[in-house]
C-alpha cells in the first residue's frame, strides 16, 4: 500500500491510497470550485463503488454505484433538513425513497 498526496485539477487538494498492484483503491479529495468534500471508493477492477461526501449545499451524503458506475442508491441529511434514502434504476430515475418530513412521519413517495 502506499499513499500519495498532490493537487489535481481546478487547485483540488487530494490523498491517493494505492493498493499493492499500484492501482488507486480511495481518493480522498476537497474540490476547490465548490468546496465539497469527497472519498471515493473503488474495487479491484478500478471503478467507484461507494462515494462518502458533503456536498456543496452541506449535504451529508453516501452513493453507492453498481459495476457500470451508476448511482443506485443514496442516503443524504441535509443541513437542517431530513434525511432520505433514495434507490435508483439503471437509468438514474429514483424508483424507491423513503424519508421523514418535517412531522417526523415516514414518507415513502420522493415528492410527497
Amino acid at each position: 500500500m502506499r499513499l500519495q498526496s498532490g493537487i489535481e485539477d481546478e487547485e483540488t487538494p487530494s490523498f491517493k491510497l494505492y493498493d499493492d498492484q499500484g492501482e488507486i483503491r480511495a481518493t480522498l479529495s476537497v474540490r476547490a470550485a465548490d468546496g465539497m468534500t469527497l472519498l471515493e471508493m473503488r474495487d479491484q477492477d478500478g471503478h467507484t463503488r461507494t462515494i462518502v461526501g458533503v456536498l456543496e449545499e452541506g449535504i451529508a451524503w453516501l452513493g453507492v454505484l453498481d459495476e457500470e458506475q451508476r448511482f443506485r442508491a443514496g442516503l443524504g441529511a441535509p443541513t437542517g433538513g431530513n434525511p432520505r434514502l433514495d434507490f435508483y434504476d439503471e437509468d438514474g430515475e429514483t424508483r424507491a425513497s423513503l424519508r421523514i418530513d418535517n412531522q417526523g412521519r415516514f414518507k415513502t413517495d420522493p415528492d410527497s
